[in-house]
């Protein structure tokens, strides 16, 4: 049976806190402590913790609330509709409207049946600088639900899609994490030459490295001198400038429908950076109109890589970078990258795509790539020109790179991403249907 329901009949609706940043006591302890800028990239259902820990003494002097396990979060600002569900107990800043269920009433069917009503929720919100919803506002939200059993059938059945979902997402962060730890073991730390030079035993070379007797013997065994320090015999020094074919800035292309020539093209833009590179998801891709000149020559292709170059916000860097694989063009014909970000073309004669991706993927997550960046009234810039010009990176020989490329996992992590995207749009569909009761279980 179904009945209309306010949300205050059902959970508590609660709010959250900030200590005194500039109080260090109330800082760096043991219970997590949650923004909306945690959920911004976040694509699972349930959330641990987020960037910053507060102590006792940070709860005890400010409006945060212990959250317990099970609490359902939402985003009440900035923007609304942020949802994950509390893996453990947790507090959050002032940002959300949090609902803590009351007994008979199952956690992640009200997750479910959040995410089928977003717009409703985000209708709600007002405010002149930015749209917020209040906690009375949140009380008074209204919904039909079913009783608990069906609640949770409900929730189990959409729960199995985005289990699925989630362990696909996982997957794609491994397979990532072990190209870049090859990547850094073989280019970076030279791991393999260094064990030839040492007279280490081939077998035993090959199985600690994971390379075939082909790939051993295409490494070579002694160093060279170069500006960068010693360097595998046989491969070279190259500025980022000499590895690039092509590089030009994205844009958004004129929108005036009066052009002669106009095509309607997706766009990546910074932000959907994290998305698409683990879940195939889009979105939050816009479309805009662009003239046929412009587009062409920023048009998207396999192997190009998308870098973010502009428009990161106090505290987070740009430089973040996408792998433009088939799976890509295939959710999205016609991509190209919006204004904030650059459209750089590896020059395959000297380094392959994925290779140059991981370089750009390294610099970031070593923050090595802050150095290229200039703050401007809060916002982050890339010095691209100057980046080109200085930076060196170690390119191995051709044959390394085309055998290596097998072994970087792009194509597994596509298979996965068109999973993703049709146990995405199979979730979707059932969602508004089985929420409503439209579908029964």
């Amino acid at each position: 049976m179904w009945r209309k329901i306010k949300l205050k009949e059902v959970a508590g609706i609660i709010g959250g806190g900030t200590p005194d940043t500039k109080e260090p006591l109330f800082w760096g302890g043991d219970i997590s402590w949650l923004t909306p800028k945690d959920l911004s990239d976040y694509h699972n259902r349930y959330i641990s913790s987020g960037e910053r820990h507060i102590t006792k003494l940070g709860l005890e002097n400010s409006s945060a609330k212990i959250l317990p396990k099970g609490s359902v979060l939402l985003t009440s600002r900035a923007p609304i509709g942020y949802i994950a569900i509390a893996e453990n107990s947790v507090t959050t800043n002032q940002g959300f409207k949090s609902l803590v269920l009351k007994k008979g009433h199952y956690s992640l069917f009200y997750y479910y049946l959040l995410k089928a009503n977003i717009e409703y929720i985000q209708n709600m919100g007002s405010g002149s600088t930015f749209k917020e919803i209040s906690g009375s506002v949140v009380k008074e939200l209204t919904f039909l639900v079913p009783e608990y059993e069906e609640q949770k059938k409900i929730a189990e059945v959409l729960g199995a899609f985005d289990d699925k979902i989630e362990l696909l997402q996982k997957q794609n962060k491994t397979l990532e994490e072990m190209a870049k730890a090859i990547f850094k073991s073989w280019f970076v730390d030279f791991d393999i030459v260094k064990a030839k030079q040492k007279g280490e035993k081939k077998e035993d070379i090959i199985k600690n490295y994971h390379l075939t007797e082909e790939l051993y013997d295409l490494f070579p065994s002694s160093f060279v001198d170069s500006s960068l320090g010693p360097i595998p015999t046989g491969w070279e020094v190259k500025t980022v400038g000499e590895l690039l074919e092509f590089s030009i800035g994205g844009g958004w292309g004129n929108e005036e429908e009066n052009q002669e020539f106009l095509i309607k093209a997706p766009v990546i833009r910074g932000t959907d950076i994290p998305i698409l590179k683990y879940t195939g998801a889009c979105s939050s891709v816009p479309v805009r109109f662009h003239k046929k000149s412009n587009y062409i020559s920023r048009q998207l292709k396999e192997g190009d890589i998308v870098l973010e170059v502009a428009g990161g916000s106090k505290g987070q860097p740009v430089g973040r970078a996408l792998f433009i694989s088939s799976f890509i063009l295939d959710v999205l014909p016609n991509v190209i990258c919006a204004s904030f970000c650059k459209l750089l073309r590896p020059n395959k004669n000297i380094l392959l795509s994925e290779l140059f991706y991981l370089y750009l993927e390294m610099m970031y997550q070593t923050g090595e790539i802050e150095q290229y960046q200039i703050q401007s009234t809060g916002i982050s810039n890339f010095q691209f020109k100057q980046f080109c010009e200085d930076k060196k990176f170690v390119v191995p020989s051709m044959k390394i790179q085309k055998i290596l490329s097998t072994k970087l996992y792009i194509d597994k992590m596509g298979n996965n991403k068109k999973q993703i995207k049709t146990l995405t749009e199979l979730r979707d569909t059932l969602l508004p249907r089985l929420i409503s009761g439209k579908i029964k279980v």
